[in-house]
Protein backbone atom coordinates (compact mmCIF):
# COMPACT_ATOMS: atom_id res chain seq x y z
CA UNK A 1 0.00 0.00 0.00
CA UNK A 2 1.36 3.43 -0.98
CA UNK A 3 2.02 6.20 1.48
CA UNK A 4 -0.71 8.28 -0.20
CA UNK A 5 -3.29 5.52 0.32
CA UNK A 6 -2.21 5.09 3.93
CA UNK A 7 -2.79 8.80 4.63
CA UNK A 8 -6.18 8.68 2.94
CA UNK A 9 -7.31 5.73 5.10
CA UNK A 10 -5.92 7.44 8.19
CA UNK A 11 -7.86 10.62 7.43
CA UNK A 12 -11.03 8.60 6.86
CA UNK A 13 -10.51 6.77 10.17
CA UNK A 14 -9.95 10.04 12.02
CA UNK A 15 -13.05 11.55 10.39
CA UNK A 16 -15.16 8.56 11.40
CA UNK A 17 -13.79 8.68 14.94
CA UNK A 18 -14.53 12.39 15.13
CA UNK A 19 -18.05 11.82 13.86
CA UNK A 20 -18.57 9.03 16.41
CA UNK A 21 -17.48 11.13 19.36
CA UNK A 22 -19.49 14.11 18.06
CA UNK A 23 -22.62 11.97 17.89
CA UNK A 24 -21.92 10.55 21.35
CA UNK A 25 -21.56 14.09 22.68
CA UNK A 26 -24.79 15.15 20.97
CA UNK A 27 -26.63 12.10 22.35
CA UNK A 28 -25.32 12.80 25.85
CA UNK A 29 -26.57 16.36 25.54
CA UNK A 30 -29.98 15.15 24.36
CA UNK A 31 -30.20 12.68 27.26
CA UNK A 32 -29.35 15.44 29.72
CA UNK A 33 -31.96 17.67 28.09
CA UNK A 34 -34.57 14.89 28.25
CA UNK A 35 -33.71 14.23 31.89
CA UNK A 36 -34.04 17.93 32.69
CA UNK A 37 -37.38 18.03 30.87
CA UNK A 38 -38.65 15.21 33.08
CA UNK A 39 -37.77 17.06 36.31
CA UNK A 40 -40.86 18.25 38.15
CA UNK A 41 -39.55 21.37 39.87
CA UNK A 42 -36.77 23.90 39.46
CA UNK A 43 -35.81 24.41 43.09
CA UNK A 44 -33.11 26.76 44.29
CA UNK A 45 -32.07 24.72 47.31
CA UNK A 46 -30.01 27.54 48.80
CA UNK A 47 -33.06 29.86 48.91
CA UNK A 48 -35.62 27.31 50.06
CA UNK A 49 -37.46 28.54 53.17
CA UNK A 50 -40.38 26.21 53.93
CA UNK A 51 -41.42 22.60 53.47
CA UNK A 52 -44.86 21.15 54.15
CA UNK A 53 -45.87 17.50 54.17
CA UNK A 54 -49.55 16.66 54.59
CA UNK A 55 -50.64 13.08 55.28
CA UNK A 56 -54.27 12.65 56.21
CA UNK A 57 -55.05 15.10 59.00
CA UNK A 58 -51.39 15.61 59.94
CA UNK A 59 -49.54 18.56 58.42
CA UNK A 60 -45.80 18.87 59.04
CA UNK A 61 -44.24 22.29 58.58
CA UNK A 62 -40.46 22.71 58.46
CA UNK A 63 -38.88 26.16 58.39
CA UNK A 64 -35.32 27.26 57.69
CA UNK A 65 -33.66 29.55 60.21
CA UNK A 66 -30.26 31.18 60.22
CA UNK A 67 -27.95 32.16 57.42
CA UNK A 68 -27.31 30.09 54.30
CA UNK A 69 -23.87 29.06 55.47
CA UNK A 70 -25.27 27.84 58.80
CA UNK A 71 -28.45 26.00 57.91
CA UNK A 72 -30.76 25.27 60.81
CA UNK A 73 -34.16 23.73 60.18
CA UNK A 74 -36.98 23.81 62.73
CA UNK A 75 -40.17 21.76 62.73
CA UNK A 76 -42.92 24.21 63.68
CA UNK A 77 -45.98 21.97 63.31
CA UNK A 78 -47.56 19.76 64.61
CA UNK A 79 -45.00 20.37 67.38
CA UNK A 80 -42.00 22.68 67.63
CA UNK A 81 -38.71 20.81 67.70
CA UNK A 82 -35.33 20.70 65.98
CA UNK A 83 -35.18 18.98 62.61
CA UNK A 84 -32.58 16.46 61.48
CA UNK A 85 -30.38 18.38 59.01
CA UNK A 86 -29.24 15.21 57.23
CA UNK A 87 -32.82 13.97 56.78
CA UNK A 88 -34.01 17.39 55.59
CA UNK A 89 -31.13 17.73 53.11
CA UNK A 90 -31.81 14.25 51.73
CA UNK A 91 -35.52 15.07 51.35
CA UNK A 92 -34.84 18.37 49.54
CA UNK A 93 -32.33 16.71 47.20
CA UNK A 94 -34.89 14.06 46.29
CA UNK A 95 -37.64 16.62 45.64
CA UNK A 96 -35.34 18.88 43.60
CA UNK A 97 -34.21 16.03 41.32
CA UNK A 98 -37.51 14.12 41.15
CA UNK A 99 -38.31 12.94 37.60
CA UNK A 100 -41.45 11.41 36.14
CA UNK A 101 -41.28 8.03 34.47
CA UNK A 102 -44.44 8.22 32.34
CA UNK A 103 -46.98 10.85 31.29
CA UNK A 104 -50.39 9.26 31.80
CA UNK A 105 -52.95 11.89 30.88
CA UNK A 106 -52.88 15.63 30.17
CA UNK A 107 -56.61 16.20 30.74
CA UNK A 108 -57.93 13.41 32.99
CA UNK A 109 -61.69 13.42 33.46
CA UNK A 110 -61.56 11.73 36.85
CA UNK A 111 -58.60 12.17 39.19
CA UNK A 112 -60.09 9.74 41.70
CA UNK A 113 -59.07 6.71 39.60
CA UNK A 114 -55.45 7.73 40.25
CA UNK A 115 -55.99 8.41 43.95
CA UNK A 116 -55.39 12.13 43.36
CA UNK A 117 -58.75 13.55 44.46
CA UNK A 118 -57.72 12.69 48.02
CA UNK A 119 -53.94 12.22 47.69
CA UNK A 120 -52.09 10.12 50.23
CA UNK A 121 -49.33 12.70 50.54
CA UNK A 122 -49.13 16.38 49.55
CA UNK A 123 -45.66 17.94 49.54
CA UNK A 124 -45.18 21.68 49.28
CA UNK A 125 -42.16 23.94 49.18
CA UNK A 126 -41.61 27.68 49.17
CA UNK A 127 -38.51 29.71 48.46
CA UNK A 128 -37.88 33.42 48.21
CA UNK A 129 -39.12 33.50 44.61
CA UNK A 130 -40.70 30.10 43.99
CA UNK A 131 -43.18 27.58 45.32
CA UNK A 132 -44.83 24.35 44.27
CA UNK A 133 -46.85 21.35 45.41
CA UNK A 134 -46.74 17.67 44.52
CA UNK A 135 -49.73 15.38 45.02
CA UNK A 136 -48.96 11.68 45.48
CA UNK A 137 -51.74 9.18 44.76
CA UNK A 138 -52.17 5.44 44.34
CA UNK A 139 -49.73 2.79 43.21
CA UNK A 140 -50.06 1.72 39.58
CA UNK A 141 -51.61 -1.74 38.85
CA UNK A 142 -48.18 -3.35 38.43
CA UNK A 143 -46.95 -1.80 41.68
CA UNK A 144 -43.70 -0.40 40.32
CA UNK A 145 -44.81 3.23 39.94
CA UNK A 146 -47.04 5.76 41.71
CA UNK A 147 -49.45 8.31 40.23
CA UNK A 148 -48.59 11.97 40.91
CA UNK A 149 -49.42 15.46 39.66
CA UNK A 150 -48.38 19.01 40.32
CA UNK A 151 -51.07 21.12 41.91
CA UNK A 152 -50.63 23.86 39.31
CA UNK A 153 -51.43 21.67 36.28
CA UNK A 154 -53.78 18.82 35.35
CA UNK A 155 -51.32 16.36 33.84
CA UNK A 156 -50.99 13.02 35.65
CA UNK A 157 -47.58 11.38 35.70
CA UNK A 158 -45.97 8.42 37.40
CA UNK A 159 -42.83 8.32 39.49
CA UNK A 160 -40.82 5.30 40.63
CA UNK A 161 -42.12 3.64 43.79
CA UNK A 162 -38.66 4.02 45.33
CA UNK A 163 -38.91 7.81 44.91
CA UNK A 164 -42.33 7.81 46.57
CA UNK A 165 -40.87 5.79 49.45
CA UNK A 166 -38.16 8.45 50.00
CA UNK A 167 -40.70 11.29 49.96
CA UNK A 168 -43.33 9.60 52.14
CA UNK A 169 -41.77 10.70 55.46
CA UNK A 170 -43.35 11.41 58.82
CA UNK A 171 -42.58 13.55 61.85
CA UNK A 172 -40.29 10.98 63.42
CA UNK A 173 -38.22 10.69 60.23
CA UNK A 174 -37.57 14.44 60.08
CA UNK A 175 -37.04 15.37 63.72
CA UNK A 176 -33.66 15.53 65.41
CA UNK A 177 -33.32 12.34 67.45
CA UNK A 178 -29.78 12.85 68.76
CA UNK A 179 -29.26 12.37 72.49
CA UNK A 180 -26.35 14.81 72.74
CA UNK A 181 -25.38 17.53 70.29
CA UNK A 182 -22.04 18.48 71.88
CA UNK A 183 -19.28 16.98 69.74
CA UNK A 184 -17.00 14.51 71.61
CA UNK A 185 -13.88 16.61 71.02
CA UNK A 186 -15.61 19.64 72.61
CA UNK A 187 -16.56 17.85 75.84
CA UNK A 188 -14.57 19.03 78.86
CA UNK A 189 -16.40 17.17 81.61
CA UNK A 190 -18.08 13.76 81.84
CA UNK A 191 -20.21 12.74 84.83
CA UNK A 192 -21.62 9.22 85.24
CA UNK A 193 -24.01 8.41 88.10
CA UNK A 194 -24.88 4.75 88.33
CA UNK A 195 -25.59 1.84 90.61
CA UNK A 196 -21.86 1.48 91.27
CA UNK A 197 -21.19 5.08 92.21
CA UNK A 198 -20.49 8.52 90.81
CA UNK A 199 -17.56 9.19 88.48
CA UNK A 200 -16.52 12.68 87.47
CA UNK A 201 -13.87 13.03 84.77
CA UNK A 202 -12.42 16.32 83.58
CA UNK A 203 -10.28 17.09 80.55
CA UNK A 204 -6.98 18.91 80.89
CA UNK A 205 -5.36 19.65 77.56
CA UNK A 206 -5.78 16.28 75.82
CA UNK A 207 -5.83 14.09 78.94
CA UNK A 208 -8.66 12.91 81.18
CA UNK A 209 -8.46 12.70 84.99
CA UNK A 210 -10.80 11.77 87.81
CA UNK A 211 -11.98 14.94 89.52
CA UNK A 212 -11.08 13.74 93.02
CA UNK A 213 -7.80 12.10 92.00
CA UNK A 214 -5.62 14.14 89.64
CA UNK A 215 -2.99 11.42 89.61
CA UNK A 216 -5.43 8.88 88.11
CA UNK A 217 -5.31 9.43 84.37
CA UNK A 218 -8.17 7.78 82.51
CA UNK A 219 -7.84 6.14 79.11
CA UNK A 220 -8.60 8.70 76.44
CA UNK A 221 -9.88 5.95 74.13
CA UNK A 222 -12.31 4.63 76.75
CA UNK A 223 -13.66 8.10 77.53
CA UNK A 224 -14.10 8.91 73.84
CA UNK A 225 -15.83 5.56 73.26
CA UNK A 226 -18.52 6.67 75.72
CA UNK A 227 -18.73 10.19 74.26
CA UNK A 228 -18.96 8.83 70.70
CA UNK A 229 -21.69 6.40 71.69
CA UNK A 230 -23.69 9.28 73.19
CA UNK A 231 -23.13 11.49 70.14
CA UNK A 232 -24.07 8.88 67.54
CA UNK A 233 -26.95 7.08 69.26
CA UNK A 234 -30.42 8.33 68.37
CA UNK A 235 -33.81 7.81 69.95
CA UNK A 236 -35.45 4.70 68.54
CA UNK A 237 -38.95 5.81 69.58
CA UNK A 238 -40.73 8.85 71.05
CA UNK A 239 -42.90 7.57 73.89
CA UNK A 240 -44.26 10.86 75.24
CA UNK A 241 -43.63 14.43 74.15
CA UNK A 242 -43.80 15.67 77.74
CA UNK A 243 -44.14 13.06 80.48
CA UNK A 244 -45.76 14.11 83.74
CA UNK A 245 -44.91 10.92 85.63
CA UNK A 246 -41.41 9.53 85.17
CA UNK A 247 -42.06 6.66 87.58
CA UNK A 248 -43.88 4.70 84.88
CA UNK A 249 -40.60 4.48 82.97
CA UNK A 250 -38.20 3.93 85.87
CA UNK A 251 -36.81 7.42 85.31
CA UNK A 252 -37.58 8.81 88.75
CA UNK A 253 -34.73 6.62 90.00
CA UNK A 254 -32.72 6.01 86.82
CA UNK A 255 -30.27 3.14 86.58
CA UNK A 256 -27.77 5.60 85.13
CA UNK A 257 -27.39 9.32 84.52
CA UNK A 258 -24.75 10.56 82.09
CA UNK A 259 -23.87 14.25 81.71
CA UNK A 260 -21.45 16.03 79.41
CA UNK A 261 -20.38 19.66 79.36
CA UNK A 262 -18.35 21.83 77.01
CA UNK A 263 -18.02 24.60 79.61
CA UNK A 264 -21.12 26.44 78.42
CA UNK A 265 -23.76 23.78 77.90
CA UNK A 266 -24.74 20.75 79.95
CA UNK A 267 -26.45 17.87 78.18
CA UNK A 268 -27.08 14.29 79.12
CA UNK A 269 -29.48 11.43 79.48
CA UNK A 270 -31.34 9.43 82.10
CA UNK A 271 -31.63 5.68 81.50
CA UNK A 272 -34.54 3.84 83.06
CA UNK A 273 -36.49 0.57 82.86
CA UNK A 274 -36.62 -1.79 79.87
CA UNK A 275 -39.05 -0.80 77.13
CA UNK A 276 -42.28 -2.78 77.42
CA UNK A 277 -42.56 -3.02 73.63
CA UNK A 278 -38.95 -3.96 72.89
CA UNK A 279 -36.72 -5.66 75.46
CA UNK A 280 -33.65 -4.52 73.54
CA UNK A 281 -34.46 -0.89 74.38
CA UNK A 282 -34.51 1.19 77.55
CA UNK A 283 -36.73 4.08 78.47
CA UNK A 284 -34.73 7.28 78.56
CA UNK A 285 -35.02 11.04 78.87
CA UNK A 286 -32.66 13.75 77.70
CA UNK A 287 -31.81 16.30 80.40
CA UNK A 288 -32.32 19.24 78.05
CA UNK A 289 -35.57 18.06 76.42
CA UNK A 290 -39.00 17.06 77.79
CA UNK A 291 -39.61 13.89 75.74
CA UNK A 292 -39.50 10.36 77.08
CA UNK A 293 -37.82 8.21 74.45
CA UNK A 294 -36.36 4.75 74.04
CA UNK A 295 -32.75 3.96 73.19
CA UNK A 296 -30.91 0.76 72.40
CA UNK A 297 -29.71 -1.06 75.50
CA UNK A 298 -26.18 -1.32 74.07
CA UNK A 299 -25.69 2.38 74.77
CA UNK A 300 -24.35 1.14 78.13
CA UNK A 301 -21.83 -1.25 76.62
CA UNK A 302 -18.93 1.22 76.63
CA UNK A 303 -19.36 2.21 80.29
CA UNK A 304 -16.87 0.33 82.54
CA UNK A 305 -18.11 -1.70 85.49
CA UNK A 306 -15.97 0.30 87.92
CA UNK A 307 -13.51 3.18 88.06
CA UNK A 308 -10.57 0.88 87.39
CA UNK A 309 -12.11 0.10 84.02
CA UNK A 310 -11.09 3.58 82.87
CA UNK A 311 -7.38 2.87 83.38
CA UNK A 312 -5.09 3.19 80.39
Amino acid sequence: MSTRATWIYLLIALSLAGLYFFERHQEAGKKAERASFRTFFKINKEKLQYLTIKKGTVRIVVQREGKDEQDHWIITSPIRTDADLIAITKFIDKLATLKWTRKISEQPKDLSIFGLMKPLVVIGYKGKEESGELLIGDVTPLGDDVYVKRKQDQTVYTIAFADKFDLDVDLFDLRDKRLVTIAPNHVKKLVIDGERGRWVLTKKEDKWFFHNNHTFEASRDKVYAILSRLATTKASRIVEESAKDLRAYGLDRPRMKVQVSDGNRIQGILLGAPDKEDEGDLYAKMLHKPQVITVKRWILSEVPLNADGFKK
